[in-house]
């Protein structure tokens, strides 16, 4: 049995593939641009696949409230940030 949503070895226990799911939130992403909900979680799945380009690159769009929502306990801003950005 994998890990809930929030363990940090999400990728890892359920065999997701983060690259396959990076793909299906670019898709998403054209489909619904303005769609914040849509944009926090990839930014969410980004810093849980520890791919700071791709959460670099969302984050200066990123809701904060969407976010908290999105993120599973143990994942936040400051958390994300921490790992991935020197300065916002």
């Amino acid at each position: 049995m994998f890990a809930l949503q929030g363990s940090p070895s999400f990728f890892q226990e359920s065999e997701v593939s983060w690259p396959r799911l990076r793909k299906g939130f670019e898709l998403m992403q054209r489909a619904y641009p303005k769609s914040s909900w849509n944009q926090a979680n990839f930014a969410v799945f980004a810093c849980r696949a520890h791919d700071g380009n791709t959460y670099g690159a969302l984050r200066p769009n990123i809701d904060p409230g969407k976010f908290k929502e999105a993120a599973p306990n143990g994942i936040s801003l400051e958390v994300c940030d921490a790992r991935f950005l020197k300065a916002i």
